[in-house]
């Protein structure tokens, strides 16, 4: 008997630690889903509008009685009865009412909207007949909560730009266009960002390094270990970078690791651009590198002093990607994993319109003397700019600039980076630990009950 009362204690005391744990657990897992509930037909846009279902007890931000501001807000639903110190009345000799210190609220339109789509912006413009102030509220599906800009200017003519925003999403938006206590002028609506373009991978060479020598300027590289590399071929141009296979003249095409230069002018600048293909003749990045002939040791460009604040661009305006994933940018730094090549992509009007040329450049933080350096090339319809970057790096953090050239080869801006694989950590889905821990806590929790159910028969079996 004993026994037996010492089993049904040991099992109760495991039971309890067990259960305990198991909801710790699950407490803290589901502690990380964010569950977000809205209020059905409540925009927070300051109207009552009954006709889309809002009232006072769902939405009583927008159908208050009265805020007591001081102005007879209409189309909040202030009256003389529900809002007296705001709609204040008087009466005349036939008692009827009238409304004094009243402000007329015209209710307007916003005309000529436009909406403008990139992969990660959207830029909404629209006018009104009154110059007014303007604000712009979105948010993903079908609420305004992500974000909102106002302008604080009275005018007419009102553009906004949204930026940071996710490729191939739907947005809604809500404008505002209004002159408090005379005009107001709202517009509901929707716009679907641009999908990221899809990015045929052609492995490109990598180590591309020019020198210079008394009669010849060489270049060494290493060729992509793929099968579908085919081959290499090299154009130079006297003017710049060439952008494609068919700008300038070829020098080199085969499947070798160097090539020397023997045709060149004395005190000549040259610009080489080298692009691998597969065997549909498919063509890869452009990988670059520029020497002056006499000159013994590679010239790279000088960066540029021009104030960044003109251009109004960062590094977060560009997309990097690792396969499917977006690699997140955080203060002009990229953490990527050493898995999959990186694709870098901009939208073409994000960049100012005398951008010919974008260069990607890479500093080997062990050996300043190598830098590697990349063109970004335009696709077909003229949409978008895209390399297609090797992940050859190692651990560590290699600083990189983005520059821009203009028609006449000057710098447009250069902005400033860092690649960071110095801490590498794999995301993991929070869905699948939430899943895992709930799977194996059941699975533990029936082995250890038909573990005490066995061993409590048995010993109940010896004591009868």
């Amino acid at each position: 008997m004993n026994n037996i009362i010492f089993i049904n204690k040991y099992l109760l005391i495991i039971l309890i630690l067990f259960v305990s744990i198991f909801f710790v657990n699950l407490k803290q897992s589901i502690a990380s889903i964010n569950i977000r509930l809205d209020v059905e037909g409540c925009n927070n846009n300051n109207i009552c509008e009954p006709s889309t279902g809002e009232n006072n007890l769902n939405c009583s931000n927008d159908c208050t009685s009265c805020n007591n501001n001081g102005v007879c807000e209409l189309l909040k639903g202030e009256t003389f009865l529900s809002c007296p110190l705001d709609c204040k009345t008087t009466r005349d000799h036939k008692t009827t009412l009238i409304y004094t210190d009243v402000p007329v609220v015209v209710t307007g339109t916003i005309l000529d909207l436009k909406i403008e789509t990139g992969i990660n912006y959207a830029v909404i413009s629209w006018n009104t007949d009154v110059p007014t102030f303007g604000q712009v509220s979105w948010g993903r599906g079908d609420n305004f909560n992500d974000g909102v800009i106002n302008n604080t200017k009275i005018m007419k003519h009102h553009e906004v730009v949204i930026e940071n925003l996710s490729a191939s999403t739907n947005y809604s938006y809500f404008i505002n266009s209004s002159l408090p206590e005379y005009y107001i002028a709202t517009k509901y609506g929707n716009f679907t960002t641009l999908p990221i373009p899809e990015i045929r991978i052609i492995p490109s060479i990598y180590n591309l390094i020019s020198t210079s020598t008394d009669d010849e300027i060489i270049l060494n590289w290493s060729n992509p270990e793929s099968e579908d590399f085919y081959g290499v071929k090299i154009v130079r141009s006297p003017f710049f970078f060439p952008a494609d296979p068919s700008e300038g003249k070829v020098v080199y095409d085969g499947r070798g690791t160097y090539f020397r230069d023997s045709d060149v002018s004395f005190d000549q600048r040259y610009y080489y651009s080298a692009f691998s293909y597969n065997k549909d003749l498919e063509f890869s990045s452009g990988v670059i590198t520029d020497s002056i002939f006499k000159i013994k040791k590679t010239i790279t460009v000088a960066e540029s002093t021009k104030s960044l604040e003109e251009v109004k661009l960062s590094i977060s305006d560009f997309i990097f990607l690792e396969g499917d994933l977006e690699l997140p940018v955080s203060s002009s730094t990229v953490r990527i994993y050493p898995f999959n090549d990186i694709k870098i992509v901009i939208d073409a009007n994000r960049l100012p319109p005398q951008t010919k040329t974008l260069i990607l450049r890479i500093q080997d933080p062990l050996d300043v003397s190598k830098v590697f350096s990349y063109n970004l090339k335009l696709d077909l319809v003229g949409k978008f700019f895209y390399v297609v970057v090797p992940n050859y790096f190692n651990k560590n953090i290699f600083p990189f600039s983005i520059i821009s050239y203009g028609l006449d080869n000057k710098e447009v801006f250069v902005l400033k980076g860092f690649f960071d694989i110095k801490n590498i950590e794999v995301p993991k889905s929070s869905s699948f630990d939430i899943i895992l821990t709930i799977s194996l806590s059941i699975i533990i929790l029936i082995i250890l009950f038909i573990f005490l159910f066995y061993k409590y028969n048995r010993e109940r079996r010896i004591i009868i």
